[in-house]
């Protein structure tokens, strides 16, 4: 049912490839970027604005520098810049396309606040704007889907805060590529569904609703998690995080067992979860069990925050195509986003914000 040939017919551009290449793929990109020069330094703050899979990378560096770095890392998923970011700020603008509508409005933005830009994307507008006004872009490989571009964003911006001065331990990154690459074996599709957990995880997950609950500590992989069952299972899927979900998402639990019975709990653990924290997952796993149609658990791997996110997220990415699998479903095409996007296209709004650029230069 999961075998290579199974996936081999179901996913047809070869995206599990790609999530199982995560660790070699990361520690290459962080090698590319070494010596890295910006015109900066120092920032009192660092935004990264992005959308979906160009997101992901801004929301795992903020979760991981937050309790070592005393730059504070705020993660922009829309159209516009917090007011407080000013000329000391270093706004770096994610765009795998190059032509997300948001990023665009963001890049313009920064620029006229007199920012710290910097950008990165596989080209397009991204591209051509931050050349005609000269600030630092870096590209990513062309030809994949931007969720599948993940460990090229993630070093291209790891890479960004180490050059302007930013404390931020890359060598926790190079060896969580190690791990990544260790795991990518457990999970191959070779591996039998007995001895591969992503695979027990998808059967698990299969014809259920599927929920992820998650510590703070892990908070960018449950996220991750639940738009990689979105985009590559083509599934309705929710995620949840400890401790807040112990003050209102657990009453569910006191409702309808049909209800209940169609859903899914997939828990993400940390093996350094203070012991408050542990006292409340521990609970939340024994208020699901016997009401809950699934339960999956997994402990997540690594000597070090970034270590531990990332292989839950590689987890949690293989679990999504194997469920595609099941499904009988390609996971690479997203035809309602590129359905939504031609809509919003018509409002021309990368135009309008090129259009107001050329005017103030010219001014």
């Amino acid at each position: 049912m999961l075998d290579a040939e199974a996936v081999e017919r179901v996913d047809r551009s070869r995206m599990l490839d790609a999530v199982l290449r995560m660790g070699t793929v990361l520690e290459e990109s962080l090698r590319s970027l070494e010596g890295l020069s910006l015109p900066f330094e120092e920032p009192s703050a660092v935004v990264s604005a992005g959308m979906g899979g160009s997101a992901i990378a801004g929301e795992i560096i903020r979760c991981w520098l937050m309790y070592t770095s005393k730059t504070p890392v705020e993660v922009v998923r829309g159209y516009h810049l917090p007011a407080y970011v000013d000329e000391d700020s270093l706004v770096v603008a994610v765009s795998y396309s190059g032509e997300t509508e948001e990023t665009v409005s963001v890049l313009a933005e920064a620029l006229k606040r007199g920012c710290m830009t910097v950008a990165v994307s596989s080209g397009g507008t991204v591209e051509k704007l931050s050349k005609t006004v000269g600030i630092p872009w870096i590209p990513v490989p062309k030809g994949l889907q931007p969720r599948a571009a993940l460990p090229h964003l993630l070093a291209a911006q790891v890479k960004v805060l180490e050059a302007v001065g930013v404390e931020i331990p890359v060598e926790e990154l190079l060896d969580a590529s190690s791990t990544l690459k260790e795991m990518s074996s457990e999970l191959s599709p070779d591996r039998p569904v007995e001895k591969n957990g992503a695979k027990k995880a998808a059967l698990s997950i299969h014809g259920r609703l599927p929920v992820v609950y998650a510590p703070e500590s892990l908070w960018p992989a449950a996220l991750r998690f639940k738009t990689q069952l979105n985009e590559n299972s083509k599934t309705p899927a929710k995620a949840e995080v400890v401790p807040e979900l112990c003050h209102n998402e657990v009453v569910g639990f006191e409702g309808s067992r049909e209800l209940l019975s169609r859903m899914c709990v997939i828990l993400l653990r940390d093996p350094d979860e203070e012991a408050v924290v542990r006292e409340r997952m521990e609970a939340v796993k024994e208020e699901a069990e016997g009401r809950v149609g699934g339960l999956v658990e997994f402990w997540s791997r690594g000597s070090s925050r970034i270590g531990k996110m990332l292989s839950a997220i590689l987890f949690g990415d293989a679990v999504s195509v194997y469920l595609a699998v099941l499904y009988g479903i390609d996971p690479t095409p997203v035809e309602t986003i590129s359905r939504i996007k031609r809509r919003v296209a018509r409002l021309r709004v990368v135009e309008k914000v090129l259009d107001e650029l050329v005017r103030r230069s010219l001014s």
